[in-house]
């Protein structure tokens, strides 16, 4: 249910530029080089791949407890739901970024989970 390498990486290059060209910044340059892409990304991917026109669609990429429940009881059930790692702190500073990045690459290599995330449930009409 979720977006693809490839998914992601089409939205790379049409959102950025190819990442060997003179368009991309040195963000998602940076991002690219270590394999991660933004929530945001992630999101916009998966968009591009479950919506069509004429389909009804609920996604919500920020949610609690009760939003869930709310959407149960209109009768969606749940079709998918993701933690995404969020390394939006320090985009704006590259040495900071490259910093949170190599944290990120760490937690991952220990097999621990990232500190900072958001959530993405997706949602289905039963």
């Amino acid at each position: 249910m979720l977006p693809s390498q490839t998914d992601l990486e089409q939205l790379f290059v049409q959102k950025y530029g190819n990442e060997r060209g003179d368009v991309t910044g040195w963000g998602p340059r940076q991002r690219s080089r270590f394999g991660y892409y933004l929530p945001g990304d992630v999101y916009e991917a998966l968009i591009r791949r479950l919506v069509f026109p004429g389909c009804s669609w609920i996604l919500q990429d920020e949610f609690t407890g009760r939003a869930a429940s709310e959407f149960s009881a209109h009768g969606f059930e749940e079709a998918a739901f993701a933690y995404l790692d969020d390394l939006s702190t320090w985009l704006l500073s590259r040495r900071l970024n490259y910093i949170e990045i190599q944290a990120w690459r760490l937690f991952r290599a220990l097999g621990l989970p990232y500190p900072e995330n958001c959530l993405l449930g997706i949602y289905r009409k039963r």
